[in-house]
């Protein structure tokens, strides 16, 4: 039986990973790593709605 994760991954493109940072609202810090800060963050769609809460990561540098 095949991986469905793998399976999933090879579907995805790179651009299916990022979103507009404009639908998106940082909140708090949860965490820190080597390459950047963890932020909690609400994900909204084209209407202004909340469609997740989602962690987004960010380099060191850039925010």
């Amino acid at each position: 039986m095949p991986d469905p994760v793998m399976k999933l991954s090879r579907q995805m493109s790179d651009e299916g990973l990022f979103v507009p940072q404009s639908s998106i609202t940082i909140q708090n810090v949860i965490g820190e790593g080597q390459f950047g800060i963890v932020y909690k963050a609400l994900l909204h769609n084209w209407k202004g709605y909340i469609r997740d809460v989602v962690a987004a990561k960010t380099l060191k540098g850039k925010r």
